[in-house]
Formats: structure tokens, sequence, C-alpha cells
């Protein structure tokens, strides 16, 4: 039995052509063996448990195809990897259709289907109004495994050693997204084998839905973060503090825990956000806030500001800040990250709180307890904050969407904080 199903196409050649979306078969079996070390070590599973790893493009043998039908049969979860070779070929779409005859089976007794197909988006769709039906029913850019991966893909990532981080982070966030739905939707092996040479490819049951399509996929209010970061570059930080080790250049590669803790704050902050099964993406603070916060507000996003309190000191950084503050903001909230292992920090505490009382007096004084955080010392202590505040403000922003008729059906399930 395999845990999950790896369904893909080659395409001409093993080494694959981007350009035509092929499939690099060697980065994928990278991603694969790195995912099956994951999985095991997460769910103890034996050597060859993991995954089941097939390729459309390759005409089946008797015997292959015997083991193909069996781990179609048993497997908890199918990972499709979309490429336009992917959908072109029969032998993927029948996999597809005989992993859907299970979860229809399944929803038939549970009265919903299991979210058990996985899109792994190897390179970016050049006309998303191409794919199939059934693909296009499903989410399938997931923002909240990387803005990186939503918009170039796997390919790209896994090709570019300078998107190694993105990668690592996408790897990551894909393993706790299947080992989440797996154990939230147990799927039982099917009984019978399937005669995949009769059976339909789902990639042709259907064209595209148009609309429908397009709204099932639009994602729902209260389902997206936009992390935006206030931090400076090395020469602007150098400019009110001595040791700047742990400002790269950008934002989202900033360490603000640095020594005792190094990780990245976007790797941090986009993890949270895939624990709470909400998309997301990491940007930095800048003069368009007004606009792309109207755009937040119009399409329901949450909005988690983080700010470096040294970087408050900079006057145009300050002055962002306090635009930021003078507004009433029910989707948004604040989070000013304070490193007390720092020596500098420590030192100018004096300095650097009165800077923030200056950056934002009116969420100082409102005392609002989810949208204002003016100590976050440590990461467990952001973690926690994070979870609570994205909590509580994705309830506000169901409420707000449904008193004003811009949800039918009541909207998605509250997300529940992640044990610590």
């Amino acid at each position: 039995m395999s845990f999950a199903f790896v369904s893909y196409a080659s395409g001409n050649s093993r080494a694959g052509n981007s350009d035509r979306g092929e499939v690099h078969v060697p980065l994928l079996d990278r991603f694969c063996n790195e995912l099956t070390v994951i999985l095991e070590q997460q769910l103890g599973l034996d050597r060859g448990e993991a995954l089941f790893k097939a390729d459309g493009s390759i005409p089946l043998g008797e015997e292959w195809r015997f083991d193909l039908n069996g781990a179609l049969q048993s497997c908890r979860a199918f990972i499709a990897v979309y490429s336009p070779y992917f959908f072109g070929s029969e032998w993927c779409g029948k996999e597809w259709a005989a992993f859907k005859c299970r979860l229809d089976e399944a929803a038939g007794r549970n009265g919903s289907t299991a979210p058990l197909i996985l899109p792994v988006l190897w390179s970016e769709p050049r006309d998303e109004s191409r794919l199939p039906a059934c693909a296009q029913a499903l989410q399938f850019r997931h923002r909240g495994l990387g803005l990186k991966y939503a918009e170039y893909g796997l390919f790209t990532l896994m090709n570019n050693q300078s998107h190694e981080q993105a990668y690592e982070a996408f790897r990551d966030g894909f393993a706790r997204r299947l080992c989440q739905v797996v154990e939230a939707h147990p799927l039982a092996p099917s009984d019978e084998a399937f005669d995949l040479s009769a059976l339909p490819s789902a990639f042709e049951l259907g064209t595209t839905k148009g609309t429908q399509a397009a709204a099932e996929t639009t994602p729902a209010p209260g389902t997206h973060v936009r992390y935006a970061l206030v931090v400076g570059t090395p020469e602007e930080v150098s400019s009110v503090r001595t040791q700047v080790d742990c400002y790269p250049g950008k934002a989202p590669l900033w360490k603000p825990y640095h020594p005792e803790c190094q990780e990245k704050i976007g790797t941090f902050v986009q993890r949270i956000a895939v624990e709470l099964d909400l998309t997301s993406e990491v940007v930095e603070l800048g003069e368009d806030f007004d606009e792309a916060l109207t755009s937040d507000i119009k399409e329901g996003n949450l909005v988690a500001v983080l700010v470096d309190p040294w970087t408050v000191l900079l006057e145009d950084k300050k002055a962002l800040v306090q635009h930021y503050d003078g507004q009433d903001l029910r989707n948004c909230s604040a989070f000013v990250l304070w490193n007390r292992s720092d020596a500098e920090t420590k030192g100018a505490a004096d300095k650097l709180s009165t800077a923030l009382h200056e950056a934002f007096p009116n969420k100082i004084v409102s005392n609002d307890a989810v949208r204002f955080h003016e100590r976050v010392e440590t990461t467990e202590d952001l973690r926690r904050r994070l979870v609570a505040a994205l909590t509580e403000l994705q309830g506000r922003v169901i409420r707000i969407a449904t008193a004003l008729g811009g949800r039918a059906g009541g909207g998605p399930p509250r997300i529940s904080p992640v044990p610590e």
C-alpha cells in the first residue's frame, strides 16, 4: 500500500524541456525522494510505502499495470503534477478518473468529496481557461505554499539555486498539507480493481466550466493573508544601529530573532498560514499601501503588518507606519517583533519604545489585543499571537461578508488554532 500516488507525464525525454512544459524527471525524482523521507519520518512508514510514482508518458506492460492498479486501489491521496503533457496524457487522465471514482464512492457515504487530489504546479499554465474542468475545479496555485511557487511553479524553484529557500518552504509545506488532509479525510481502499483500459480519461469528461470554474477557484473572504513587512535594508539600518547581520537586503529574508533563531521571517509566517489552511503572500509595506488595502478589503483578505522597531527610527518608514496607524482597519493586525536576545535592542530599549509610541499613537491607546501587539519577543510568542489574531480577524471578515450578502451558504468554517 502506498500513502500517495504521484501522477505525472515527462513528455518525450527524461531530461524534459521546460519551454514545452515537460517534466524534468531527475528534479521530480529529487522532490519525491525528499518528500518520501519527510513522510517516513513523520508517519513512521516503511521504506517504499510513502509514494507510488507513475509516468503517464510510458506505455505500460502487464506487470506494471498490475502494480499501478494496486496503488490506485489503496493509496490515500493523489498527487497530480500539472504540466501540459500531463493533461495531454490519456493514462494520466485514467489515473485521475480511477482515484476520483474512489472519492465519489466515499462522498456517497460521507456527504462530501474529500480534498485528496493535491495538485503540484510544475510550470505556470499559459492559459488556465484551457485546463480540463476537473483541474479548474481545484485550487492549484496555493499561494500559501509560497509566492514564488504560485508565480513560477516547481520547476523554476528547483532549477534555480537562488530559489532554494522557496523550494524548501514549498516542499515542507506541501508535506504538512498532505499529512493534514489524509489524516482529516481517511479513505478506505477499493475492493475491486479498475479496468484502466476501459475507463475514460477524466480530462475528456467535459471541457472548462468557464465562469463557474473561475468562481470555484476564487479564494473566499477570510482565506488569504497578506504579510506586510516594515524592514529596512542593511544600508538603511546601519545608520541607526551597528550590527546588521539579520538584515540581508530583502524583507522576507529578515531574521527578527537572530542570533537565537536563524529562521527567516518569510518562511516562518508562510508556514503558519499553511498550517491554518490559508493562502498567503509576503510583501513590503510601501507607498502603495492604500491601493493594496482597498483590494484586500474588497477581496476579504487578512493583513498582518510585521514591524522591525529599528526600522521605525528611519523617518520615511515611520511615516508609513503612522499612516497605517491612522486608519481603523478591521481586517488588519500589527506586530512589533522585539528581539530580547539582541544586546543592541536591550541597550536602546527606551529610544525604540519612544519611536514606537510616536509611530503607533492610536493603536497603543486603543489597547486592542487583536489588532496591535507592541512587543513580540520570541518566535513562540509570535506564533501564538499570529494564530490567535488571524483566527479572530477571519471571523470578523466572514461576519461582515455574510452581513453584506457577499457569501452564499455562510462561508467556510473558521480556522482552528494549531496546538503549540
